[in-house]
């Protein structure tokens, strides 16, 4: 009987074990799929603007934040980069879904304009998504450092460039036709940039405050 009984529990443990190992492998192949679709993706979307017919230097180029993030998106969840997982999180959870409140750009469905910026800002929501629940991404205090240090860098290269050549990449130039109303209201420029920034930054805290709040809740 003992030694049924250790056939049995062994038989159990390589089935767990066998389960355990397929959805693990799922998750993984699901991870580098979902991955390599958004840097597909984000390669096509960038083409289709830098594209002699649809090409403006002052809205065509990959300088948006949005730009940065469809990037570091597909990356984090190829790589499991852990700088770019916490972009990925702080920056596709909070301030690229800004765009679905605030959307620029054609808008009209009968346009592509409005499908490729829909399915790209889709896509890096769902990288966010994925990783967070899928992944398990935890943010640690460290990972909103490298956010606001990252977010800081970007404002004061994508200010310099805007006040260069007179654009409005990141918002953070002379208000333009695709400037969202909601922005202008935070004074005029330059002085709103650096309100701007701050409000940015107090906004990825706050998607660290759950996970502290958790953290403490637990010791």
């Amino acid at each position: 009987i003992s030694i049924v009984s250790v056939l049995v529990a062994s038989a159990s443990l390589v089935a767990v074990n066998s389960v355990w190992l397929t959805k693990r492998s799922l998750s993984l192949h699901l991870r580098m799929a979902i991955g390599f679709v958004t840097v597909i993706s984000w390669l096509a979307y960038n083409l289709y603007y830098l594209h002699p017919e649809n090409f403006n230097w002052s809205v065509s180029l990959p300088l948006y934040l949005c730009d940065l993030t469809g990037a570091i998106a597909g990356y984090s969840l190829i790589s499991n980069n852990r700088r770019c997982r916490a972009l990925l999180y702080f920056w596709g959870l909070c301030l690229t879904t800004q765009s679905f409140i605030f959307p620029i750009g054609d808008q009209n469905p009968y346009h592509i304009h409005y499908w490729i910026f829909w399915v790209m800002h889709g896509l890096i929501f769902a990288c966010a998504l994925f990783d967070l629940f899928e992944g398990r991404f935890r943010p640690q205090m460290a990972d909103l450092v490298t956010a606001t240090k990252c977010s800081l860098l970007y404002g004061l290269v994508i200010f310099s460039i805007n006040t260069i050549f007179g654009w409005n990449y990141g918002f953070l130039g002379i208000s333009s036709h695709t400037t969202p109303e909601i922005i202008t209201m935070f004074g005029p420029w330059p002085y709103r940039v650096p309100i701007l920034l701050g409000v940015s930054i107090l906004q990825q805290s706050l998607l660290l405050l759950p996970w502290r709040a958790f953290s403490q809740t637990n010791i």
